[in-house]
């Protein structure tokens, strides 16, 4: 184990931005395949918290910070079982072979107002 990342967010912080994806805000920090990946059974507030809450866990992991890598350098999607997986580009890419990090396990939990992010790079 190289590095660990934890975040929590509540929900409501976002909830200014609910439905507007075409806001800087989400062109900025979310990939075109985030924006347009189903929620599945969360909101969609939820789930851009979540992912939110991912990409800070993943920079925590990797040893480095939003300002030193951009949110969108870090792509949070699911796998076909469903399973939330982190793809590096730019970077991120290049942090975590600075850092010989060669994957990254991430956990998502959701509650009523809250969503909470864990990530470990190995």
């Amino acid at each position: 184990m190289i590095g660990v990342g934890v975040d929590i967010l509540n929900i409501e912080r976002l909830s200014h931005l609910d439905g507007k994806l075409d806001d800087p805000f989400f062109r900025r920090s979310f990939t075109e395949r985030e924006r347009t990946e189903d929620p599945g059974n969360h909101s969609r507030l939820a789930f851009f918290a979540a992912r939110f809450a991912a990409k800070e866990a993943v920079f925590k992991a990797l040893g480095t910070t939003p300002g030193a890598v951009r949110l969108s350098d870090i792509e949070i999607c699911r796998d076909a079982s469903g399973i939330p997986w982190p793809t590096l580009r730019g970077g991120a890419a290049d942090a975590a072979a600075k850092a010989g990090i060669t994957s990254i396990h991430l956990s998502l939990s959701y509650e009523k107002d809250y969503v909470v992010a864990f990530a470990v790079a190995e």
